[in-house]
């Protein structure tokens, strides 16, 4: 079999040709059972929000998607610009949500806030609150905050407390404004580390400007808890990343660098070696960097000239889109229709589409070599019919589409494949056509433009389907919100759009997705350290048909489970990854949590969860069975001076006397799940 790699290099040689004769012939015709969405403005939500976006740069605005208080349902937490409060959203478990964050004690009224990150950085089961903030016109702090989860108080709401101040970050260097956070343990000591991107965004005019003001991004780590509060300590200079410099673009500047500002970081294991990576997404002339984790404190810059053009790289979303077993990076920059401006490349923002740069979106094809290949003018899309990307013919692929902001991969309709949903921006006197797109997954190997049929343009109600009336997106997170067994989507909209009814807001898509596919979540419990085990990978492995008819009618099954697990990942008919995050999209954070769909009468599927310090879980999922939850007590016996033990080194190790403990502890129920997957077998044939 040739490796990704060649697969893809050898399609792109045959891009130009087949690419062009597949978007300019038949349209994307939606499938059978096709995903379907409601959109809703502020009918879920109670009271209406109240949104405005800040003065420096209308519209950046963050949230995050997780579970606050711990019920089981996903809420909503929602940035504001300075003189109105943020939004704490409570779930009922039915998709509609009460406003709580005065008296949880995040409104923060009186703060510019713009991005937010979160993770429980104590370690005691709750997720905590990281908020970005700028320069107000009151001239306040804009030190990033933390707010700590206390717990629920006698009302049931969870109540949040500043502890900037005990943990260090009001001491950050006084230019520290953060427009994102990604959030891993990068030193494997089980205390949650973070990575800040560094946007000052009073000087976000430097795009007109041949040198711009340095913007050094902050790896700040976790040193434990002093009284119950994380501590953090600055390792950027040690590390070697606070970013790539760059040089001005006149004769008269060249001779001066400075650090590009970064609109977006994530976190992901890149290089699949058990140590968490950095990716991140700068403003032009900046490029994507990626650092990898050496292990010792410190990371190396992946040294690759596509990832380094210039663009403005702005958003971020991680799946196996092709089910190959590697994380794929849809990554989202100015889109297709900057090149047609004829910008001077003295300035900063032309470095994007002059040589050495880009507008288009990565594709990023990951391997196990260090390597990223770029696929995105190689991946076949079909055209939609309604407002097809206005550079079709011109570009193939996803390089043919327009500005994107914020971007999420989901399984839309629970057939196994992940699908892409993005949002966009455009300004009056720059049609970019940001109107973000929703691109269907055709079984991992191309995507359909279904857009317009799933309901998903990001238009106001009533307006016609057209580029110029799109609102402006800038955030969008997926989860089901409503528990009904399928993702829905929350975006968040600014209000720079000139569309005249476009208004910043929340807007809802709730799934309507009919058909009888299913989803099953997956959530990591650990009691003693890295509590929701973010930095783990999750896979999911569906059993090929000579797995099931040889395990159908085994009559001791019961007592094989552990061997009916390992026959079906050696057999696999499909398979899924996802790794645990909550740093996504743009400016936003996500509940950290793996989930994957199902397509109608799957029986047989296990689940193997490599975790961050190397141990490896399996689970036989019950055919009946949408939330999984694997728990482990497990306390490390090395000091927590971030130095790597041998334990740690050897990530793919299988440590079997903890296997055989949690084996024991789940046996029983491994068993039943045993025999409830051989019923519904039995049933299906």
């Amino acid at each position: 079999m040739m490796s990704k790699t060649m697969k893809y290099t050898r399609t792109r040689l045959l891009s130009a040709m087949a690419l062009s004769i597949s978007s300019l012939g038949a349209a994307a015709q939606a499938p059978d059972n096709a995903p379907s969405f409601t959109p809703t403005e502020n009918t879920l939500l109670s009271p209406a929000p109240q949104l405005a976006s800040g003065p420096l740069f209308p519209g950046v605005l963050g949230q995050a998607l997780a579970d606050f208080d711990n019920d089981g349902d996903l809420d909503l937490f929602v940035t504001n610009s300075e003189g109105l409060p943020n939004y704490l959203y409570l779930n009922d478990g039915n998709g509609h949500f009460h406003d709580v964050a005065t008296q949880a004690g995040v409104a923060l009224p009186d703060s510019y806030a713009v991005s937010v990150g979160i993770g429980d950085f104590n370690n005691d089961g709750l997720l905590d609150i990281l908020i970005g903030r700028q320069t107000g016109t009151s001239g306040g702090p804009a030190h990033p905050v933390l707010l700590q989860n206390m717990g629920k108080n006698v009302n049931q709401v969870p109540v949040f407390a500043d502890v900037s101040d005990a943990s260090g970050l009001s001491t950050l260097a006084a230019g520290t404004r953060a427009l994102g956070f990604a959030v891993a343990d990068y030193n494997q000591d089980g205390a949650l580390d973070m990575y800040i991107a560094a946007f000052d965004l009073t000087n976000s005019g430097d795009a007109n400007l041949p040198l711009g003001t340095s913007d050094p991004n902050v790896l700040l780590i976790n040193k434990g808890n002093r009284h119950g509060i994380p501590v953090f300590s600055d390792r950027t200079e040690s590390a070697g990343v606070a970013g790539l410099k760059v040089a001005g673009r006149t004769p008269e500047t060249s001779d001066s660098f400075w650090y590009p500002h970064t609109w977006s970081v994530y976190a992901s294991d890149v290089d699949a070696n058990g140590l968490m990576d950095i990716i991140v997404m700068n403003e032009s002339p900046g490029g994507v960097e990626v650092y990898l984790n050496q292990g010792d404190g410190r990371f190396s810059l992946l040294e690759d000239e596509t990832l380094l053009l210039a663009g403005g790289w702005m958003g971020i979303a991680s799946t196996d889109f092709d089910g190959n077993g590697t994380l794929d990076y849809f990554i989202t920059n100015l889109g297709a229709e900057m090149d047609k401006f004829g910008v001077p490349p003295q300035i900063n923002i032309g470095a994007a589409v002059n040589p050495g740069g880009q507008p288009y979106h990565f594709l990023l094809s990951g391997t196990t070599s260090r390597e990223l290949v770029d696929i995105a003018d190689s991946i076949n899309v079909t055209a939609s019919q309604t407002l097809p990307a206005a550079s079709l013919g011109l570009k193939p692929g996803l390089q043919a589409y327009g500005f994107g902001w914020g971007a999420t991969f989901f399984d839309a309709d629970n057939d196994g494949y992940k699908d892409l949903y993005w949002v966009g921006a455009h300004w009056a006197g720059m049609p970019l056509n940001g109107i973000g797109r929703f691109l269907h997954n055709i079984e991992g190997s191309s995507f359909a433009d279904i857009t317009d049929s799933a309901n998903l343009f990001n238009i106001p109600a009533g307006d016609a389907v057209d580029f110029s009336s799109a609102n402006n997106g800038y955030s969008v997170l997926s989860g089901d919100i409503d528990n009904d067994g399928d993702s829905d989507l929350v975006v968040i909209n600014g209000s720079d759009s000139p569309a005249p009814n476009a208004t910043a807001g929340i807007r809802i898509f709730r799934n309507i997705n009919g058909n009888n596919n299913r989803q099953v979540s997956v959530s990591l419990h650990n009691d003693s350290e890295n509590h929701f085990g973010i930095g783990s990978r999750v896979e999911l492995y569906v059993a090929s048909s000579d797995v099931m008819a040889s395990w159908m009618d085994e009559d001791d099954a019961d007592a094989h489970t552990d061997d009916l697990i390992q026959a079906i990942i050696a057999n696999y008919e499909s398979r899924q990854l996802e790794e645990i995050v909550t740093t996504t999209s743009s400016f936003s954070a996500a509940q950290p949590i793996a989930v994957f769909g199902l397509p109608a009468k799957t029986a047989f599927v296990a689940l193997k969860v490599t975790w961050p310090d190397g141990y490896i879980s399996y689970h036989l999922v019950n055919p009946h069975e949408s939330a999984v939850t694997l728990r482990r007590s497990h306390k490390r016996h090395d000091s927590r001076d971030g130095k790597r033990t041998d334990q740690l080194r050897r990530k793919h190790e299988n440590h079997t006397e903890h296997q055989a403990s949690d084996s024991r502890r789940s046996h029983a129920r491994q068993q039943h799940a045993a025999r409830r997957a051989r019923v519904a077998m039995h049933r299906i044939v």
